[in-house]
């Protein structure tokens, strides 16, 4: 069982107590009486249970939490009906059945996703494919699922929604801390000797930026 399935069954089993806005008590299933806070911090949830504070793993708990949290829309959902049909703009105003662009200043009927599959299957394709798999791969793992579709449907995928996911991406702001590391990677790119060099925050391993270069003494 993974922790999620762990963290269904805490909730089948147990009543999770709101504590505020963002923080929840969880029941331990190993220590009678005993409940772990899950909170929301700066770097997102976390628990006090030893898997999440030694492993820094998402935890059972904070599985039970996402569970019966009200579901927002599906991020591609969101981003398709926030869009202007204009400028692309996601910073759009609801009006009943219709949104208003201020940038604009026009009124546009959102566009809904259709798709028999379904947006978390989707979703998860995508994730899988540029988790470092190939087309066929990604369609050999979500036959596993008892999804049957061919290569050249997960291209089309990538295609239609890969550009709008990552300009949306790119106006998210990162949850980092104050201390940061850079590591670099000696590589061959056609037979020329480079180097890679990537930006992580310390605390969360989030890559806030990365670069190639010639020369290991200077960023350039």
């Amino acid at each position: 069982m993974t922790r999620e399935d762990y963290g269904r069954r805490i909730v089948s089993q147990s009543k999770i107590r709101k504590l505020g806005r963002n923080s929840y008590a969880v029941p331990s299933e190993t220590i009678p009486n005993h409940e772990y806070v899950v909170r929301l911090g700066k770097v997102g949830w976390v628990c006090e249970c030893p898997d999440h504070t030694e492993k820094k793993s998402v935890c059972k708990h904070i599985h039970a939490v996402f569970i019966i949290r009200k579901p927002k829309p599906h991020y591609i959902q969101y981003i398709q009906e926030s869009q202007c049909s204009q400028c692309l703009d996601t910073k759009t105003i609801s009006r009943g059945r219709s949104r208003y662009c201020k940038r604009c200043k026009i009124y546009y009927t959102p566009r809904r996703v259709r798709s028999r599959l379904g947006l978390d299957t989707i979703t998860h394709g995508m994730n899988v494919f540029y988790g470092g798999n190939s087309l066929r791969k990604t369609c050999c793992t979500l036959t596993q699922r008892g999804i049957n579709l061919t290569h050249a449907c997960v291209l089309k995928w990538l295609s239609k929604y890969g550009n709008m996911i990552d300009e949306y991406t790119k106006t998210l702001k990162p949850r980092v801390g104050d201390h940061w590391r850079i590591d670099e990677v000696y590589m061959k790119v056609s037979g020329k000797s480079m180097y890679a060099f990537h930006m992580l925050d310390t605390e969360t391993r989030y890559i806030i930026d990365s670069m190639v270069s010639e020369h290991k003494g200077r960023m350039t």
